[in-house]
């Protein structure tokens, strides 16, 4: 469930995908997917990355590997958007 909540989190940052194709469909959720990759991993959730790979590559094959990159940045940019308010308020309680 966590996971879901994950990929909705990481679909639902700022981001510059035209969501009205088809092509940025698939960038959308290749992005949701790899952003909900790295917030499991940060907060050490336990997903299956078999299943997260199966998700990725039913999306990849409709992109080309330059619109991929594009979305694994989105994907960074969605997580270390999400993650820094958490470290800042982390390095304000520690000083």
């Amino acid at each position: 469930m966590l996971k879901v909540s994950f990929h909705s989190i990481a679909c639902h940052t700022p981001n510059t995908i035209d969501y009205t194709t088809d092509k940025g469909r698939a960038e959308e959720e290749l992005t949701a997917e790899i952003g909900a990759f790295f917030l499991a991993t940060f907060f050490n959730i336990n997903s299956d990355i078999e299943n997260h790979a199966s998700y990725v590559n039913s999306w990849k094959k409709h992109l080309t590997e330059k619109e991929i990159m594009r979305a694994t940045n989105s994907a960074a940019k969605a997580f270390h958007y999400l993650i820094e308010p958490l470290q800042v308020n982390a390095l304000a309680e520690a000083a």
